[in-house]
């Protein structure tokens, strides 16, 4: 791909990762809840919204494996180790991000009637 297309990729991504954040951090706040039961029970009142939420996160870590791409073909012909850390940096924050559903699905498991 040319760079004019790796940068508009990279755009884009950048403007949908912000916007699933976004909808993501609006989606999950809530009142605290303290203890692991009642936490358990306010995520199997909102069920749905949950969901959506793991929906929004696994999307937000794809956002961010796309961006980790897009900004290397941007970079890697200025400074390719630079571009490879950028690169890394992304990759990590995807994969590191995509773990955290794992525990609320087995809250959501938990918590079902």
């Amino acid at each position: 791909m040319t760079r004019t297309t790796n940068a508009r990729i990279a755009g884009l991504t950048y403007l949908v990762y912000i916007a699933l954040a976004y909808r993501q951090w609006s989606c999950s706040t809530g009142p605290a809840t303290p203890g692991t039961a009642a936490r358990i029970a306010r995520i199997a009142q909102h069920a749905s919204d949950v969901r959506i939420v793991l929906v929004l996160t696994l999307l937000t870590c794809f956002a961010a494996l796309l961006l980790a791409v897009s900004l290397y073909g941007i970079t890697r012909d200025e400074d390719r180790d630079l571009a490879m850390l950028a690169l890394s940096c992304r990759v990590g924050e995807g994969v590191l991000n995509a773990m955290g559903p794992m525990a609320t699905l087995g809250l959501l498991w938990l918590g079902r009637p």
